[in-house]
């Protein structure tokens, strides 16, 4: 009897110890996408099993990380939810390489001063508006993790192509005055700007090196 306990402790410690060096769960911080998108970005992967894990990305902004706020952006919000599921590429491997598929609902708002845009075909001037872009779609992503053997510390490269719908809103304009050239837009895509009113689809590239921790 008293070899039967401890047979059985000893496969109990086995299994636990097992499990806990599976390392089942990731937790990631943006960096890139911090500076690029202006948002915070948090995310959390859980391993289903050795070929699927399901995770999901929040992201926030209260305002620009990239640059400081000045006279012509006066309030900034951002907001981003991104679920996620990835397929392991080499289960059996350490070293972890994933092909995943997303889904990325993103909302900003801005209240914006002595700028331009256009709409419809025609080129406008303002004084002050209020400036909402919104961004749904859909994406395709390959990322890895870098780290040294047995670590839960590293960094994960992340790089894929979306299919986002974009709809660019000005509303409560005040000094709107019809111009006769092309707008020209400075941003460079700071704090998430397009100068174009209106809704489009096209093709846009991600990428991101995130600070990940595993349990």
């Amino acid at each position: 009897m008293k070899k039967l306990v401890l047979l059985i402790a000893a496969v109990f410690c086995g299994t636990a110890n097992a499990q806990s060096s599976d390392y089942r769960n990731i937790v990631t911080v943006g960096t890139v996408s911090a500076l690029a998108s202006n948002r915070w970005t948090v995310g959390y992967m859980h391993e289903l099993n050795e070929k699927i894990w399901l995770g999901a990305e929040v992201g926030v902004g209260a305002r620009p990380i990239a640059f400081r706020m000045d006279d012509w952006i006066t309030e900034f919000s951002s907001f981003e939810i991104r679920p996620e599921i990835y397929y392991s590429l080499a289960p059996d491997r350490k070293s972890k390489h994933f092909l995943s598929a997303s889904l990325f609902y993103v909302n900003t708002q801005q209240h914006l001063k002595d700028g331009d845009f256009s709409e419809n075909g025609a080129n406008y001037t303002y004084d002050e508006t209020d400036y909402q872009k919104t961004k749904k779609g859909v994406g395709v992503n390959y990322s890895f993790l870098m780290l040294k053997e047995g670590g839960r510390f590293g960094v994960m490269p992340k790089i894929g192509i979306g299919l986002p719908d974009v709809d660019i809103k000005y509303e409560n304009t005040v000094g709107k005055t019809e111009t006769q050239g092309p707008t020209d837009d400075f941003s460079l895509g700071l704090a998430g700007m397009n100068s174009d009113a209106g809704s489009h689809t096209r093709l846009n590239m991600y990428f991101d090196i995130k600070l990940f921790y595993r349990f």
